[in-house]
């Protein structure tokens, strides 16, 4: 969208180079008085017609030399093809320069405006545009002249369109002005036919002068942008986007909450070099010079879209539903769900409530879910990973694969649900909404077909009336404005008044799907008009079944919950999270704030009534037994019609037949009604479709929680009961017609007193529970002889026992266990140790007697002994209250009390043990190896890995695994002991516990947890070990132990049970370890820590000498350094261990208790019991440190001697790797060269004016790295902590003259001339030997004195290590005779030229540039020649002398610079031998430390004679600055100019450009200023990073070699100021067409150009 002038003509280079790009700039006049923000329409059209001028103004979008941003767009633009279109009209497809496809099909799109002029509509029409985006206004007061007459036109001739306002804001109030702009005009055209989007168009703008007054920044239009959106948002607009270029996108409007509203991006290139971070459409301006049929005033833009339908799902946020069960509703279908059909494939279907339409969400990581169905506990997964449109979806088992991982999608209405193989979504196949459609996989293309809304399974009550409360307030609820009982009457919130108009009931209407229905009106509220915007208003209106009226919910936990409106998929929103009583509520794109999120409150209402008749009747019949229901008058019982277990089968009365279709279960709920479920079937007794008309069919039904499966069993005091329904009062069970015949229907019908609905509950008959024998290992022989024996001797579980002649084998020996609490007993087969069991718990005479579980885990198990007299025992089934008898076969059964088959029986002692006992008396020895506590459970294979439960689950037959320690509660066990000694492991996180899978006591048996059930499959025995691991032995029976699969420690390492203790072991770390307190037994003062297990004397360190929380704790070399200092600061028994450099604290990560955890500093007191540590004297010298808060001893891990090995806490082992020696440091300075960095001024010590001269003063100065503020730092022999300091300029040391002055004074060993170093605050302080005071800091002008108090802040410095000379230019002086200095024969620039001593005389062949190498050493090259100081020959031998030489970057090149103290600097080769002078010549010789060996570096300024003769001009055009930019590049250009003169008057003329300099055969002008931005390369960001060169010479006469040769004598001194010694091409030397279209500079020889620089280099 180009912007042209309207009264004067734009340069034509301009115009060629592409440049004005964008939607158009506008001065903004500083004279004009701004509209207000919410200025009239009419105001706004006032002001534009007042102010014409203002977006046609003479100055727009920048200059060729400048650059408008958006021209970053253009850089490649030469380079490569054009972009075109392929296929057809009815089926475009755009590709790039580089034959990509961009768009695939693809819209042609113009822009246009009154620049345009008068537009003839119908050639435009017939010229292949497929759309239209029109400019309505430059921002707020300008309205476009055409676009009246263009809208009218497109509207006629059906023209899909959209629309765009140029934005001129500066801050959000103009943004928020320009909003209001774009609503009036909405509203006044009625602007709601858009087929593409109102887009804001961002770019930069500028003031009649051309001055920039867009903002620049990022930050910036962030608050624009928001203020636009969200004002129009406000308004219900919500067809939003940003149009911008691409330089300015990837810049300015980068910020997470603008980039994504940008999906229109110019760029007039090859290729668009950017991606769109937009999820829907996204277009590219491509160029702003299109002529197309109908458009004869100008050029226009072009534009290729994407298809409208398209939609990048992975540019959507993920939105983090609660891990839970849901139903996955469809969009395209009210109350149709996603379904596993009995094929198992997945499908849509009405809601039907089952469990195959429940799906479970298991967070997976990084915003992915994994989908497991409830019926199947499969998940779903894309087939053979193999994702494209139609691929199916299918159930699998669990595994670690992506096509298993889903992520949901915020969608506009609904969600996404998105396969991570890529931008895949679920859809329903065609878009059918039949029983049985298919869903699969396919592209995203926004249709209904693909979007879902979410249901919790858990269900709101229907039958109560409910407040619905606003979690922003909770006296705020949902009400119907005004108490209205008329349609549309809004919904609001308003503060509780307990009225009908805030009452509401849910209506169940399809799997998680609700009427909302008012109690005062009777109608529910709906997304009113069935709107599914954003802002749509919500109402209440009569029943009509529309989606519109349906609401989904999501359980958001804690008793909160959103309401999701079926046909749009949106949230009930407070606007704005506007919690006023009185603000009308409206639907919103879902996003779990609490504007919306409800609580339900009950109002009380005649469900109180039955509440209080099901609370005062609960607990009349047990839970959990097995009940049969009978008439009164005959021995008939409730019967499920041919045992059935479908939902719907009928209820009957029939005759007792003792299957299971005759037992019945009642559960309470939390207000006494009751719920009767049928223990074949596991359904619930349902009034049939929850009517409350007399005489409803009662059926079995699948559990719905409805009250049309509650009861309330009431005493009618004859023994008898009547069974009332809770869907109305004075509704109960009822045999219809009072028949008692077999078949005969049970009903609901009115309370009558009768017989027909009085009923019989009967249950299995008590037995005695005391202890007759003792609890041993028995056979059992009854009065004929024969003994109980397990047939066939088989270990099976469900093996039938029989009574058979004795043999002696262990298939007739039976452990009887007496349990004390239960007063029952367990009988055991010592072969299976299976336990024995009343078939089916049958209450009916002749159950079968099996073995069957390892463990006696329900009441069928339990037995009674009673004494039959005459030594003989009875044995009764607790479960049954039926009497062990034998039946005809001679298999043992279950008889009434006085039957011929009841079996008399005596017990003789077994030589199998299989007691129970045994195990106690084990348990008891261990019971105290471990105290009950929260632990967490460590693997000793590798104490990382941790029992975790996967997926930190809380159901029931979650899988326990080892896994990764995270402290998570899926990882932390309470451990508990039972009286006998038996441990129970309790999980924190879900309060189940850990279970043998089936009580099966084998190896192999998986470990899972479960609901605490007191049976053996969950206790266990542990025992400590001598290595202070421990064994955890299975309760079920001896020699079986907790184990891992195959031995392994990995993430993901099933836990089961094993054999093997090498398999087994593991280390219980209590979460809340108790560690005894210490005596202050460590001495006062800074140690370094040394672990005995180091020969190396290597000590413990902060890594990095960092001063940051969570640096590491490592072991180090020892290097003096003040990282390796500690000092102990004892608090009520404890230790911190702060570190002397950072002064923070020794802190176990996290708290971490797991063996290993790292050890970090951070900042820290005495309240952190992280950060805590006990100290233990190991009488050997050594110290060992226990962390308070794991209990762990302070380690180096693995004992470890090497560098950088790791400082952990790890179990106590004794080892030398936790043991520590204490070594105290009283001295804190390094000798070598410092800088003394004042922590109070940032400022350094320095010697004034870099003065050589005795008495010079010392100041505190800004750092500027040059040798009067590096000091040589060297210990005084023989003196404890006591150092003279040198300063490395002068050689000459810091002195305290008898005044208190600071001074630099030649060394004469007296005290004011020596120094201590002591500590305060982790800082170094200075304290001089002969007065004992510290060098200060004080004052805001940095003055230095001294003080006497160590405590001062000012005498904290920084002793830092620093190079011993700094790069720059210098001449280098024989330091006993500084007149004496390096020098290049005859000032020669030839390779080869000898370098030698003479006089000093101020020429350049006597300066050297110092430039320090990546490896350390040094080049040192002539300032005149740029070539290095050579050894010649490269031979490095003593006597052989040194040259000037090209540079080839050989260690002949290279010298290392040693400061030797009081003498000076010695130049040494790689090879070891030093510089000498002799007889004014140069030679290496062997370092004998003689004066003629050391020289001195004084800081010289070298001007290159090509910048001598440079002359100034000055220039019209270019900025003052380089906004915060340096120049890293010199762009080369051909001027088209035959001489200079002819250059200044260009760049003095009215041409807006300029460069920095100007070249002529021996000439140099210069026009710009190195600090400033030339108007050069057109591109703005290239202007001022670049210095720039233009030539006289034109494309037919290219620049001559003799201006080359200047031009390279100019590039190499720019160089050599930056430091560079190498000039390349397209690094830091470049060509003005690199950086815009032009063909500059055509015909000049660069390559001749470069290389003649770097000739001049030294190169």
């Amino acid at each position: 969208m180009v912007m042209r002038k309207n009264t004067r003509l734009v340069s034509s280079l301009l115009v060629a180079l592409g440049l004005l790009c964008g939607l158009g700039a506008t001065p903004v006049f500083a004279d004009d008085a701004p509209l207000p923000v919410d200025a009239s329409l009419e105001e706004r059209l006032a002001y534009g017609e007042a102010h014409p001028d203002d977006d046609l103004g003479t100055y727009t979008a920048g200059s060729s030399m400048e650059g408008e941003p958006l021209a970053a767009a253009l850089d490649a633009r030469a380079g490569n093809g054009s972009p075109y279109w392929g296929g057809s009209n009815a089926s475009k497809t755009f590709y790039n320069g580089y034959d990509e496809v961009f768009a695939s099909p693809a819209l042609k799109v113009i822009d246009v405006s009154e620049w345009q002029g008068t537009i003839d509509w119908n050639k435009v029409k017939n010229s292949g545009v497929d759309a239209v985006i029109l400019r309505f206004a430059h921002s707020t007061s300008h309205f476009d002249k055409q676009f009246e007459r263009n809208l009218s036109e497109i509207r006629r001739l059906g023209i899909p369109f959209g629309l765009y306002i140029f934005s001129t804001a500066q801050n959000s109030n103009d943004a928020i002005s320009e909003a209001y702009f774009t609503q009036q005009i909405v509203s006044k055209y009625g602007l709601y036919d858009l087929s593409l989007p109102i887009f804001y168009d961002l770019e930069a703008f500028y003031d009649s002068n051309g001055n920039p007054m867009s903002p620049n920044s990022a930050s910036a239009y962030e608050g624009i942008v928001n203020a636009y959106f969200n004002t129009l948002s406000g308004f219900g607009i919500n067809n939003v986007s940003i149009y911008s270029g691409r330089w300015f996108t990837d810049t300015y409007l980068k910020a997470a909450s603008v980039r994504p509203r940008v999906s229109w991006i110019a760029e007039y290139g090859p290729k668009l070099k950017t991606s769109f971070s937009c999820a829907g459409q996204y277009g590219w301006q491509y160029t702003s010079s299109e002529r197309l049929d109908g458009i004869t005033a100008n050029t226009v833009d072009m534009s290729a879209f994407s298809s409208a339908d398209f939609v990048n799902v992975l540019n959507l946020p993920d939105f983090a539903l609660a891990d839970g069960t849901y139903y996955i509703d469809s969009i395209a279908k009210d109350s149709s769900s996603v379904t596993v059909a009995e094929d198992e494939s997945l499908s849509l279907y009405g809601a039907q409530g089952m469990a195959n339409q429940r799906f479970i969400l298991e967070l997976a990581g990084s915003g992915a879910y994994r989908i497991k169905n409830e019926a199947t506990g499969r998940y779903l997964s894309v087939v053979d990973g193999n994702a494209q449109s139609g691929s199916t979806v299918v159930q699998a088992a669990y595994a670690q694969d992506e096509h298993q991982l889903w992520h949901v999608r915020t969608a506009d209405n609904g969600f996404y649900i998105q396969s991570a193989l890529g931008n895949w979504v679920l859809d329903v196949s065609g878009g059918s909404t039949a029983d049985g459609t298919s869903v699969r996989i396919w592209a995203p293309n926004k249709s209904a077909a693909q979007r879902f809304t979410f249901a919790s399974a858990s269900t709101i009550k229907t039958d109560t009336a409910f407040a619905i409360k606003s979690v922003l307030d909770p006296q705020l609820v949902m009400d119907i404005y005004g108490g209205s009982s008329d349609n549309r009457a809004r919904l609001q919130i308003y503060n509780a008044n307990n009225s009908q108009a805030q009452m509401f009931t849910f209506k169940q209407v399809g799997n998680g799907l609700y009427e909302i229905v008012n109690v005062n009106s009777g109608k529910p509220f709906e997304a009113q008009g069935g709107s599914v915007s954003n802002g749509g208003a919500i109402s209440q209106y009569s029943s009509n079944g529309t989606c519109a009226q349906h609401w989904s919910i999501i359980d958001c936990g804690n008793g909160e919950y959103s309401f999701i409106n079926s046909k749009s998929g949106k949230a009930i929103d407070v606007p704005g999270g506007n919690g006023v009583s009185g603000s009308a509520l409206q639907i919103y794109t879902y996003n779990a704030s609490d504007a919306q999120k409800w609580t339900l409150a009950p109002a009380r209402t005649v469900r109180q009534e039955l509440d209080d008749l099901a609370a005062s009747s609960k607990g009349l019949v047990k839970e959990g037994v097995e009940y049969a229901i009978g008439s009164v008058s005959e021995r008939h019982v409730f019967d499920i019609a041919d045992g059935s277990t479908n939902s719907g089968a009928n209820l009957q009365l029939y005759t007792s037949n003792a299957t299971k279709a005759q037992r019945w279960m009642f559960s309470y709920d939390e207000n006494g009604y009751a719920t009767i479920t049928n223990v074949k079937s596991g359904k619930v007794l349902d009034v049939s479709g929850g009517s409350k008309k007399a005489g409803a069919n009662v059926q079995q039904y699948a559990p719905n929680g409805s009250w049309a499966q509650k009861w309330i069993p009431v005493d009618c005091g004859d023994g008898s009961v009547k069974i009332c329904s809770a869907i109305r009062a004075g509704f109960v069970l009822d045999l219809a017609g009072g028949s008692t015949a077999n078949g005969a229907n049970v009903q609901v019908y009115d309370d009558n007193g009768t017989a027909a609905q009085r009923f019989r509950l009967y249950t299995a008959g008590e037995v005695s529970k005391v202890q007759t024998i003792d609890s041993q290992s028995a056979v059992v022989m009854s009065s004929d002889g024969r003994v109980f024996d397990v047939t066939g001797g088989s270990i099976d579980s469900g093996a039938a026992l029989q009574l058979y002649s004795a043999n002696g084998t262990i298939a007739q020996s039976f452990g009887f266990e007496f349990d004390t609490e239960a007063g029952l007993y367990a009988i055991k087969s010592a072969k299976s140790y299976r336990y024995l069991y009343a078939q089916d718990g049958d209450i009916v005479p002749g159950t079968a007697v099996k073995q069957g579980n390892l463990s006696p885990s329900t009441p069928i198990y339990n037995w009674a002994i009673e004494d039959a007299g005459n030594g003989l025992y009875r044995i009764v089934n607790a479960a049954t209250g039926g009497v062990l008898g034998v039946g005809a076969s001679g298999k043992l059964i279950t008889v009434f009390r006085g039957d011929v088959r009841e079996l008399s029986v005596a017990f003789t002692p077994s030589g199998f043990k299989c007691l129970r006992s045994e195990q106690d008396a084990d348990a008891a020895v261990h019971m105290s190896d471990l105290p009950d506590g929260e632990y967490v459970v460590s693997s000793s294979m590798n104490y990382s890995f941790v029992l975790d439960v996967s997926g930190g689950s809380k159901e029931n037959s979650a899988n326990i695994q080892l896994y990764t320690s995270n402290m998570s509660n899926a990882q932390r066990w309470t451990v508990s002991h039972d009286e006998k000694g038996y441990v129970t492991f309790t999980n924190v996180g879900s309060n189940k516990v850990i279970d043998v899978a089936g009580g099966n006591a084998s190896s192999g048996t998986n470990i899972a947890q479960y609901v605490s059930n007191g049976t053996y499959a969950q206790k266990w025995i542990v025992a400590k070990r001598s290595d202070g691991s421990y064994l955890i032995e299975s309760a079920l029976r001896p020699g079986f132990y907790l184990g891992s699969r195959g031995g392994k420690a990995s993430n993901g390492a099933n836990v089961e049970l094993s054999s093997n203790q090498d398999n087994s072991r593991f280390v219980l770390l209590s979460t809340t370890p108790s560690v005894a307190k210490c005596d202050d037994i460590l001495p006062e003062g800074y140690y370094t820590l040394s672990p005995a297990c180091s020969s190396s004397g290597k000590v413990t360190d902060i890594a990095g000498g960092s001063s940051s929380n969570g640096a590491n704790v490592q072991l180090y070399n020892d290097n003096g350094t003040l990282a390796q200092l500690f000092s102990f600061e004892y608090h009520d028994g404890y230790y911190v261990i702060r570190n002397v450099k950072s002064q923070k604290v020794l802190d176990v990560a996290g708290g971490e208790l797991i063996p290993g955890a790292n050890v970090q500093q951070w900042d820290g007191d005495s309240t952190n019991v992280n950060q805590l540590f006990a100290a233990i004297d190991n009488s050997d010298g050594t110290f060992s440190f226990v962390n308070k808060a794991t209990g762990l001893l302070l380690n180096v891990a693995n004992g470890s001697d090497s560098a950088h090995a790791n400082i952990n806490v790890s179990l106590s082992n004794g080892t030398a790797a936790q043991k520590f020696s204490l070594h105290q440091v009283t001295e804190f300075l390094s000798e070598g060269a410092t800088s003394f960095e004042s922590t109070a001024a940032s400022k350094v010590l320095d010697v004034v004016g870099g003065s050589m001269e005795d008495g010079a003063a010392i100041q505190l100065y800004t750092p500027n790295d040059t040798l009067a503020q590096k000091w040589y730092v060297s210990k005084v022999p023989g003196l404890d902590n006591t150092y003279e300091i040198e300063c490395i300029g002068s050689a000459k040391v810091l002195s305290l003259t008898d005044e208190g002055k600071l001074v630099q004074l030649t060394a004469n060993g007296t005290d004011s001339q020596r120094w201590h170093s002591a500590l305060s605050g982790g800082k170094i302080a200075l304290q001089n030997a002969a007065t004992g005071q510290y060098l200060c800091v004080s004052g805001s002008s940095s003055t230095l004195g001294m003080v006497d108090s160590l405590e001062l802040p000012g005498v904290r410095f920084n002793a830092k290590s620093v190079g011993v000379l700094s790069e720059g230019s210098f001449t280098i002086q024989l330091m006993s005779n500084r007149s004496q200095v390096f020098d290049v024969s005859g000032g020669s620039t030839n390779a080869g030229s000898s370098v030698g001593f003479y006089s000093s005389n101020g020429t350049a062949a006597q300066i050297w540039d110092v430039r320090k190498n990546s490896d350390g050493t040094y080049e040192i090259s002539s300032a005149k020649s740029c070539k290095p100081l050579d050894i010649r020959d490269a031979n490095q031998v003593a006597g052989n002398g040194v040259q000037i030489w090209t540079r080839n970057e050989s260690t002949a090149q290279k010298w290392k610079l040693v400061y030797n103290r009081g003498e000076g600097y010695a130049i040494q080769s790689t090879g070891g031998l030093v510089l000498a002078s002799t007889n004014g010549a140069l030679a290496l010789c062997e370092d004998s430390g003689s004066a003629n060996q050391r020289f001195a570096f004084e800081k010289a300024t070298y001007i290159p004679p090509a910048l001598t003769g440079v002359q100034w001009k000055g220039c019209a055009h270019y900025s003052s600055t380089r906004y915060g930019e340096d120049w890293s590049v010199i762009v080369i250009h051909i001027s088209e100019c035959t001489s200079l003169s002819q250059i200044d008057n260009t760049f003095w003329g009215t041409r807006e450009a300029s460069a920095h300099y100007g070249v002529a055969p021996g000439q140099i002008h210069q026009y710009v200023g190195l600090n400033d931005t030339a108007w050069a390369v057109g591109n703005w960001e290239w202007n001022k990073r670049s210095v720039s060169i233009e030539h006289v010479g034109t494309t037919a006469n290219p620049p001559s070699y003799a201006t080359l040769d200047t031009s390279a004598q100019l590039m190499a001194a720019l160089a050599r100021s930056k430091g560079w010694r190498h000039l390349t091409m397209g690094d830091n030397v470049g060509i003005h067409k690199w950086y815009s279209s032009t063909s500059c500079p055509a015909g000049t020889d660069v390559n001749w150009l470069v290389a003649k620089a770097n000739q001049y280099l030294g190169n």
